[in-house]
């Protein structure tokens, strides 16, 4: 009687995950906002907060290009439908569109000149307004589109004739007053002149004024290279009116001015827009290097709604162990941000060169490293993974199809 009673048990608790596993696929096919994102879990709920997987791609703009350089409207709205119909497959639901990558725009800006991604020359006349035909592309799929900004990278290598003479980039530059600097190799505004603050402020209001879009976004470049000094005369003129900041902590505080600026600026337009932020995967480079309070940003209210770290790394990383950095970040998460993870798709395939001699052959030797990652991701309660890019979404891939089947 008891064997009988055990396989029937064993029968009904087959079927329930079967019932389950099914609810599961539906549910996933719609996945929540950014602003609805469970936070924490047990493991007896786990099915109904993975159902809740807040998941978004990003569309640099590299990937804004269509493959026929002179396409009509009508082409680059086909070649639109072509990548999202693949990341709603997924059930991507937010997509970060490069709308200003270098002081330039993929629609028509009073503010930017008209970018080389679309124009022979940067200035040029567009010859259509890009991220309107994307938006309208993803209404007819329910994705929502985040306008994805660089705030201060004008050019990553310098050739100031490449610049158009009536921009504003280039008359600051030519005035010396040092509101645009070279730095390293490139030509970056200035994070400590409060023109570029306003210029950037400018540039949301007139993004979201104009767009019916679901935030705006900004990801890892904050301060330009300082090993030239550029903002050192900035930095005397604050100690001479008293300011006693150390020169990272008036860094840091340069780039909170933005962020804050940026977040008001965008609850304008309502609390339901969403500013969000994808800084480095390294914590502590983000607070020496780039100077990004990413902890206080996540831990204090007016910073940020969601932030996205780009954990760019593999299980078997040596430096930076993905499972490591991972905790690190949840840790850090103390506050009312909410917290996704960004996802290197562009590794598939490739060796990671700075990954040491453990994790170098890691995204070659196998197909699943990204839906374990979002596994985990799931399981730990944070709540949400960005994949980038868009471009990597290739269902021919082995990769994609693992993380559709983890995922259904």
């Amino acid at each position: 009687m008891k064997r009988i009673l055990i396989i029937f048990l064993a029968a009904v608790l087959l079927w329930l995950c079967s019932c389950s596993n099914g609810m599961l696929s539906e549910d996933l096919k719609d996945v929540v906002d950014f602003d609805n994102a469970v936070v924490g879990h047990d493991d007896d709920d786990f099915l109904m907060n993975q159902s809740k997987i807040r998941s978004g791609v990003w569309m640099s703009y590299l990937d804004l290009t269509a493959p026929e350089r002179d396409a009509t409207q009508e082409q680059y709205a086909q070649y639109i439908d072509t990548l999202f119909e693949k990341v709603k497959k997924l059930g991507i639901r937010d997509v970060f569109v490069h709308a200003v990558s270098f002081s330039d725009a993929v629609y028509p800006s009073e503010i930017y000149p008209s970018s080389t991604v679309f124009c022979e020359k940067r200035g040029d006349r567009l010859p259509f307004d890009a991220l309107s035909v994307i938006i309208d592309r993803a209404k007819k799929l329910d994705l929502k589109v985040h306008a994805w900004i660089n705030p201060y990278r004008i050019q990553s290598s310098f050739d100031i004739g490449k610049l158009c003479e009536t921009e504003t980039a280039y008359k600051l530059y030519q005035s010396g007053n040092g509101d645009v600097v070279r730095a390293g190799e490139g030509l970056y505004y200035n994070p400590a002149s409060e023109r570029t603050v306003r210029l950037v402020t400018d540039a949301v209001r007139e993004l979201l004024s104009g767009y019916a879009l679901a935030g705006i976004h900004i990801d890892d470049y904050f301060y330009p290279p300082v090993e030239s000094g550029f903002d050192e005369k900035q930095y005397e003129a604050y100690k001479e009116s008293g300011g006693t900041n150390t020169i990272d902590e008036w860094r840091r505080e340069n780039v909170n001015k933005l962020v804050r600026s940026i977040y008001d600026a965008v609850k304008d337009f309502g609390d339901d827009k969403i500013f969000s932020i994808s800084p480095s995967g390294d914590i502590e480079k983000n607070r020496s290097v780039h100077y990004a309070d990413v902890k206080r940003w996540l831990r204090e209210d007016g910073y940020c709604d969601v932030m996205i770290p780009q954990i760019y790394y593999g299980f078997l990383n040596e430096s930076q162990p993905f499972e490591k950095c991972l905790e690190e970040w949840k840790i850090a998460a103390c506050g009312n941000t909410k917290l996704s993870v960004g996802l290197a798709l562009y590794k598939i395939g490739k060796a990671d060169e700075f990954a040491g001699e453990t994790g170098k052959s890691e995204w070659q030797e196998n197909s699943d490293v990204i839906a374990r990652q979002v596994k985990m991701i799931i399981e730990s309660g944070i709540g949400g993974f960005c994949l980038y890019s868009i471009k990597f979404v290739n269902f021919q891939e082995k990769e994609i199809q693992n993380l559709y089947n983890m995922l259904y």
